[in-house]
């Protein structure tokens, strides 16, 4: 089935309006393309959380409006749609239209026929209305009805929360593109998402003429150290503040390391066409809170706590079914980074867990490399490395599931099977996937009820038109986790290997989380009244015996969502909402338990939100809402604990969310109904002004205002006061000594991947904020992140050599933690390919040859002068060398050194790449270790010898 592209994805179409009884001609029906005239979308990132306001624009000019039936003069009545992608986890709780005339339509939500009634019969009374509708977990469409020529702007609001990026304390922000490329599939109804595409319509919208396309603010508990964006290169940054250049000041402003502004200015090449990506890294983000908040009329609490896991367990002996995409869009770059990040993750597979693999190719078809997956070995190792360097995108369109339903069915059932999908895709019918998902997760069991077959799905998207909604609703489904990748920017290495590394960790059960402490639920009340007597059933009878009433559901003291507790995994950060019935005290600790094969595990964390817990807001019972209703909309929520609820039992519970908390679901829309713009208005929980479209950027749940009183940051004393977090939050930070902020403040290194923007370390205090430089891409090119802190426990880990060995090793990085000018550093201008190349030598068991000769080219030198450099070290007193050194083979000690100096050069020459060499690397000092008969000083010794002279070679 050929792929469906969205007609109106960043258009307004506008369709002649006309009456029963006055059938238009086909041309006459035609939709009219409304040019867009501005767009601002303004975000405001709270630490975790983020609210963005998206505001567009569209023109209408008078002679292009079709006229009325039955006027030759008069404009008509028209209609508009719009349709918008989001982020398949985003809140939307605000939507409003205002027109050029001072009118305004703002959003109501009601029940979805509701909606559209109320929508429908203000239109028919000639009243300007407006109909918000989720048409997919990740696509909306907007209805505006009665335009009457005018110019309209169209205003979307949500709140999200924002997830883990690759590295520590790193957080991602998406901003999704205003179009949609393609969609494989049938389209959900209305008929006008079927419609004819843009370019058939034969115009596209006007880009903005000027201003910035994008605004965002950023507040952090503690110290922003770095902001990247991967997509955009021509973003403005400003650490220390929260004000434009243009922005009015009544007093002068401090610097504060904990704010940041980004503005993304709009030219032809920024205009919202493709996602945008902000990684955001500050101190300690990664460290557990768990924030609470007070409804202002309900009293019900609710609690979001959040943390990245950090531990280690012994692997298991698992199956790895590699899906990698070969559909026609991923031609170019995207199949080129799949193909290298495939033989960097089969160059990582444990050599000696027994672990089996396969890998299946999906397009229009599939093809499997192995009828049924083959166990790690080098024979498979082989077969594997030339079906990779075959694979193109050569295979059509992107039968996903066709594909998946082959995994399953050919998987191996004595051992747990983890799939990793990796897919640039866009599919309409994602629900009916994860259906089948959950069938077969379900028939294959799960830890908790003792199977030892149990599935596990890791999904990457890459590309800026991959579906959120699939990629995430894929690892939800399967209990693993999603990543991204936007751009070729972005590296896809680190991420494939953050998904191996989770695959082979045990599963965990009784896993749960403790919201109320020692507090239990009083007894429910006895009945007032005796239960009915049941009619009695005739045996001779064809009457059906009245439906039994539906039984009154048990008070709710703790809704959690998810229902199911999501798996901690290791670098991936964890998020789970509960809301507490009014008459649950605050906790003031939460606690999270788990049992794996190596013991138990358990977290507790301290609650934040002011009192005991009585600082009100609105923002975290919206989000708890939002993953509330995803449960019920999935039917994996509190209803279907027992047995799968029924579907109008499941609906009921939705609308109730969506109509209290004001959000648009499965069966929630919003509908608004025209009045006179006053001069200010509120909308929820946000306040803006309707001159100041930029006004619009406070603090969560907070007012402009708000925005401008933010507490000042003294970095003399080194003391943070309080710092707005969510609903007004105040999180208390402060350091233990001046040592520890000098630390902090001056020590802040703000690096970017080739590609990226780079900036710089913050000001100290008193200097005024000032723009960051931007590098162009040309200077980009050659400039790497580089990441001590990343080496350092490798370091340690393979050599714990001596501090000249360590100084030897780190050298290069060392030099280049700070900014790195045009032309330094020449040695790394091809990282992939050096990372590649010495990757390649290694087989698959760790080894990287019988002789140095592989390694020696690689260094760009001969095995003698690397022979020649063991002999000395080996007869040299400083340090001497081990007694197990001389006890073994010359063969065994030549092949452990190509292990040692293969260690030696992805620490010295690739250590800023830690995360996508470390399982080779752990692999060769296995296999070295064990050359040297499991002698560890012999290793470390060897190791040192070889950062000695891995410094000492020229540069290739």
């Amino acid at each position: 089935m050929p792929a469906t592209y969205h007609p109106s994805w960043g258009v307004l179409l506008v369709h002649p309006h006309h009456t029963p009884t006055t059938a238009p001609s086909a041309a006459r029906l035609r939709p009219t393309p409304l040019p867009a005239v501005s767009l601002v979308a303004s975000a405001t990132i709270v630490d975790t959380g983020a609210r963005v306001v998206i505001e567009q624009t569209f023109e209408r000019l008078a002679s292009t409006i079709p006229a009325a039936a039955d006027s030759k003069d008069t404009p008509s009545a028209d209609e508009a749609t719009y349709v918008f992608p989001l982020p398949e986890d985003a809140a939307v709780c605000g939507f409003e239209c205002r027109f050029d005339d001072g009118h305004v339509v703002i959003g109501r939500a009601k029940e979805k026929t509701a909606a559209r009634k109320a929508y429908a019969d203000a239109v028919a009374a000639g009243v300007s209305a407006g109909l918000l509708e989720e048409m997919a977990a990740d696509v909306f469409q907007v209805s505006v009805g009665n335009l009457r020529g005018r110019t309209v702007t169209t205003r979307i609001e949500y709140v999200q929360p924002l997830h883990h990026n690759s590295e520590k304390d790193e957080l991602r922000f998406s901003l999704l593109s205003r179009q949609l490329q393609g969609r494989y599939g049938v389209p959900p109804s209305p008929a006008t998402l079927a419609s004819a595409t843009t370019e058939s319509l034969g115009a596209k919208p006007t880009q903005p003429s000027k201003g910035p396309s994008v605004i965002i603010r950023l507040t952090m508990a503690r110290p922003i150290l770095s902001v990247q964006s991967p997509t955009h290169t021509s973003v403005a940054l400003t650490l220390g503040t929260l004000r434009r250049d243009n922005d009015a000041a009544e007093v002068e402003e401090e610097f504060n390391p904990c704010h940041a502004l980004v503005v993304l200015e709009h030219d032809e090449n920024t205009y919202l066409d493709r996602e945008l990506v902000l990684i955001v890294k500050a101190k300690d983000l990664d460290k557990p809170r768990c924030m609470i908040e007070k409804h202002p009329e309900d009293g019900t609490r609710a609690l979001a706590l959040t943390l990245v896991p950090r531990f280690e367990l012994n692997e298991i002996r698992t199956e790895i079914i590699i899906l990698v995409d070969r559909s026609g869009s991923m031609e170019g770059e995207k199949i080129d980074q799949a193909r290298k990040a495939m033989q960097l993750l089969l160059r990582s597979i444990p050599a000696d867990k027994g672990l089996y693999f396969n890998i299946i190719g999906f397009g229009s078809t599939h093809t499997l490399l192995f009828p049924t997956s083959r166990e790690y070995t080098e024979s498979s190792l082989a077969d594997a490395d030339r079906h990779v360097n075959s694979i193109g995108a050569d295979m059509g369109g992107t039968e996903l599931r066709s594909a998946m339903e082959a995994a399953f069915r050919n998987r191996r059932t004595d051992m747990p099977t983890q799939l990793f999908v990796m897919t640039d895709g866009e599919i309409w019918d994602s629900q009916s996937l994860f259906a089948m998902i959950d069938q077969e997760v379900k028939k294959a069991g799960s830890a908790d009820s003792g199977s030892k077959s149990f599935v596990r799905i890791f999904s990457l998207g890459i590309g800026r038109d991959v579906s959120h909604d699939l990629v995430e609703g894929m690892a939800r489904h399967g209990n693993g986790f999603a990543q991204f990748v936007a751009s070729t920017s972005e590296r896809l290495q680190p991420k494939v290997i953050k998904m191996l590394k989770a695959a082979v960790l045990p599963p965990f059960t009784d896993l749960a989380v403790h919201w109320t402490g020692d507090w239990t639920p009083p007894p429910e009340p006895a009945p007032t009244k005796p239960p009915e007597a049941q009619a009695v059933i005739s045996f001779f009878s064809n009457a059906k015996a009245p439906p039994k009433a539906a039984a009154p559901a048990p008070r709710a003291w703790v809704r959690q969502a998810p229902f199911h507790v999501p798996t901690l995994w290791p670098g991936a950060r964890f998020t789970v909402y509960a809301v507490l019935d009014a008459e649950v005290p605050a906790p003031s600790r939460v606690k999270v338990t788990a049992r794996t094969h190596d013991g138990p595990l358990a977290l507790e964390v301290d609650v934040t939100g002011g009192g005991a817990g009585d600082q009100t807001g609105t923002t975290l019972h919206v989000l708890a809402a939002r993953k509330l209703i995803q449960d019920l909309e999935e039917a994996r929520s509190y209803l279907d604990a027992e047995m799968p609820a029924p579907e109008a039992q499941r609906r009921a519970e939705v609308v109730a969310l969506g109509v209290r908390h004001r959000l648009v679901s499965k069966y929630t829309s919003f509908v608004a109904v025209e009045k006179k713009l006053k001069e200010k208005q509120t909308v929820g929980t946000a306040a803006y002004k309707a001159k100041e479209m930029d006004s619009d950027l406070m603090a969560v749940g907070g007012s402009d205002k708000d925005a401008e009183n933010k507490p000042a940051v003294d970095v003399a004393e080194h003391e943070w006061e309080k710092v707005e977090y969510f609903d007004e939050f105040n999180y208390e930070q402060s350091f233990a000594t001046a040592d520890a902020a000098s630390d902090s403040l001056l020590g802040l290194g703000a690096f970017g991947y080739s590609g990226m923007a780079e900036y710089s370390a913050p000001m100290p205090s008193g200097t005024p904020p000032q723009p960051l430089p931007v590098l162009e891409e040309s200077e980009l090119a050659t400039s790497p992140m580089i990441s001590l802190a990343a080496c350092e426990p490798v370091f340690e880990a393979f050599a714990a050599a001596s501090n000249h060995a360590a100084t030897a090793l780190t050298s290069t990085t060392r030099a280049r933690r700070s900014y790195i000018p045009p032309g330094i550093g020449k040695q790394d201008a091809d990282p992939d390919s050096q990372l590649q190349a010495l990757a390649m030598l290694q087989r698959f068991d760790g080894s990287f040859g019988d002789t140095l000769d592989g390694v020696a080219r690689w260094f760009g030198t001969t095995p003698a002068v690397l022979r020649a450099g063991l002999q000395k070290a080996a007869g040299s007193s400083a340090p001497p060398a081990p007694s197990a050194v001389g006890g073994v083979s010359a063969a065994a000690l030549e092949r452990a050194f190509a292990c040692a100096l293969a260690v030696a050069g992805f620490c010295g020459r690739l250590g800023y790449l830690a995360a996508e060499w470390e399982l080779v690397a752990e692999k060769a000092a296995r296999f070295g270790t064990a050359q040297l008969g499991g002698a560890g000083d012999a290793w470390e010794w060897l190791v040192s010898v070889a950062g000695d002279l891995v410094a000492a070679l020229p540069a290739a």
